[in-house]
């Protein structure tokens, strides 16, 4: 895909993947819509709903579509109804500023740049702060993942935080648990094992079965 393209504003961030089309999310390009059917290709960006040329992360399920954008906050694409929505500082958010955002239900998990978490909800509108605490160190989110009833979140120079939300506990991994680096940019999960890439030193697997399974 775009072997041949003259954009050079175009460095690809991330690539999100639904029954019909594939989503090229870029920082400087904005996201390129790709028409697996048509091969139509539609460009999103500053000047449409997502108002920013800079998409860091596209994660959706079967109904919706969240994109994080620099400088727009969080957009949310509703696949049923066609229409795009927009969470900023202007809503309650904690910065324009999302490194990353993951869909819940009907809730969003947003990683703010320089912030911390954000908890949407999706239906009332809601933002809620979470990590307030300053020992957390959650200035830095870069990766948000959902396993079970736990959120975790990968940092920048904070390692992991592990969510329990039926508890509303936190937990610190870092390099003093074993991680190969603080600085996570990636969280995949296959059973009992957590996979974490990391900025600088490769990848961590982790043994850590899911302590509260529902």
């Amino acid at each position: 895909y775009f072997k041949n393209s003259p954009e050079k504003n175009f460095r690809l961030q991330r690539v999100y993947q639904d029954d019909r089309f594939l989503y090229f999310g870029s920082l400087g390009g904005g996201v390129k819509k790709y028409d697996k059917i048509t091969h139509e290709l539609t460009v999103l960006g500053r000047s449409g709903p997502l108002k920013s040329d800079l998409i860091p992360s596209i994660h959706g399920d079967d109904n919706v579509i969240v994109f994080s954008t620099l400088g727009a906050g969080v957009v949310l694409f509703n696949k049923r109804s066609n229409q795009f929505k927009s969470f900023t500082k202007e809503n309650g958010l904690a910065g324009n500023d999302v490194r990353d955002a993951i869909v819940d239900g009907r809730f969003i998990w947003a990683g703010i740049h320089g912030k911390g978490l954000n908890k949407i909800d999706i239906e009332t509108g809601k933002i809620e702060f979470l990590g307030e605490e300053k020992n957390l160190n959650l200035t830095y989110p870069v990766c948000i993942a959902k396993r079970g009833s736990e959120i975790w979140v990968g940092t920048l120079d904070g390692g992991l935080r592990i969510y329990r939300q039926d508890k509303n506990e936190w937990e610190k991994y870092t390099v003093v648990q074993g991680l190969l680096s603080n600085d996570i940019n990636h969280i995949e999960f296959e059973g009992d094992y957590v996979w974490v890439g990391t900025l600088n030193k490769g990848i961590s697997v982790i043994y850590y079965p899911e302590k509260n399974k529902f």
